[in-house]
């Protein structure tokens, strides 16, 4: 009988409950979310400044503050104490010097606010870290915004013709997930790139991209050379973005070697030394051996400059004698996953010695005697021939 009477009161538990978490989620909704006002503004280089001005309905003790960019390993974490209180006003300054931000670079922020048993989790802002020290113009095309400094158009527009030019050669190597448009900055010179790449803890006098926002900084110091400085360094840069685009996410795994290589095959014009170089090198047995130099190049200047005229000619070599195809089958096998040895063997089924090998007989510089063949040997065959039809009709006239 009492088991009876017990069924209708264990029917009306689950009952129970549900009124009990609705009365505290009600309770909850009571207290309302805070009314905020946020901020952030920034001294390039110098300082960001985050504000934020809140009334709660309970008493907030603690403010944290999160913010991070694309770049960032970590997210940045600072807490603040504050005497008790349902309205607060506060701000933070961070030393730029600590976090070390590209330029142009997207922050997001956040705030989360803390008293006695309550949190407010104040959702995500960003902000754009211009580099505000030059005032920017702006023009699209169908691959990528280019933004440059001062009122010459032609600049904008000379980028926009080389980023077309250079577009064609780029797509019929490497295999283009099409998607957002590339961000071109081209800075007025290299001090003013490199004072920018400075106050974000790198240190480059050259072009520099950067996959992971879309981007690429560049420099043409007028409007007369901004052809040949921009035909080198775009096309240099946009294979460095294609190539972390069709190799997602394994693009850690192509060799150092053939992404320096092909970037500056893809130039539209190279230094004129790299050729003489490659031949110095070979010619005194002091080339850098292709292995070395799949995770990383030298660290001094001339063996630096070798291994970029090195990486260019190998991947030259690759494109004459198996093609372009070749090329795009090395990119997806290093996007499938491939390390540098497996990545040349499934595109070339060589092992990574024997294109080497292959490479250095194929660039090796000719001697005197070869290189006079090369250039006369047609004409002296032609020569010789005359000379002996010559001999044999003469011969019968002394008869």
């Amino acid at each position: 009988m009492n088991q009876v009477r017990a069924l209708p009161l264990l029917l009306l538990l689950p009952l129970a409950l549900v009124f009990f978490w609705f009365g505290l989620a009600r309770a909850a909704q009571a207290q309302g979310a805070p009314e905020v006002q946020r901020d952030a503004e920034y001294t390039f280089g110098e300082t960001m400044r985050f504000a934020l001005r809140a009334k709660t309905a309970e008493p907030v003790t603690r403010a944290t503050l999160f913010f991070t960019a694309p770049q960032l390993d970590t997210t940045y974490v600072v807490e603040l104490e504050m005497v008790p209180s349902r309205s607060l006003s506060v701000t933070h300054e961070v030393p730029l010097a600590e976090v070390q931000l590209l330029p142009f670079t997207t922050v997001t922020y956040w705030w989360r606010l803390e008293g006695g048993e309550v949190a407010y989790d104040i959702p995500a802002e960003t902000i754009a870290y211009v580099d505000n020290r030059f005032d920017w113009q702006e023009l699209s095309g169908p691959y990528a915004i280019v933004h440059w400094t001062g009122e010459e158009v032609v600049v904008g527009q000379t980028a926009l013709d080389v980023i077309a030019r250079a577009w064609a050669k780029l797509v019929a190597v490497i295999p283009i997930n099409p998607g957002e448009p590339f961000d071109i900055y081209v800075y007025p010179g290299s001090a003013e790139m490199r004072s920018a790449l400075m106050l974000g803890g790198r240190d480059w006098v050259g072009a520099s991209a950067h996959p992971e926002q879309r981007m690429a900084l560049v420099t043409a110091v007028n409007p007369r050379t901004a052809e040949l400085d921009l035909g080198r360094s775009i096309p240099h840069e946009l294979t460095h973005l294609l190539l972390h685009d069709a190799t997602r996410p394994n693009q850690e795994n192509v060799p150092r070697w053939f992404e320096e290589g092909l970037a500056t095959l893809m130039q539209a014009t190279q230094a004129p030394d790299l050729e003489r170089l490659v031949g110095e090198a070979i010619g005194a047995g002091e080339t850098i051996p292709l292995a070395t130099l799949c995770r990383d190049f030298p660290e001094t200047q001339d063996r630096t400059s070798l291994a970029y005229a090195q990486s260019a000619s190998v991947v030259g070599y690759i494109q004459t004698q198996y093609g372009n195809h070749a090329l795009t089958e090395m990119i997806r096998a290093f996007g499938d996953g491939a390390d540098c040895e497996a990545g040349v063997r499934r595109a070339l089924d060589l092992s990574l010695a024997d294109l080497e090998a292959e490479w250095l007989e194929a660039a090796r510089p000719l001697s005197p005697v070869e290189t006079v063949w090369e250039k006369a040997g047609p004409w002296l065959l032609l020569l010789g021939g005359g000379f002996v039809l010559m001999t044999l009709l003469l011969v019968p006239l002394r008869r």
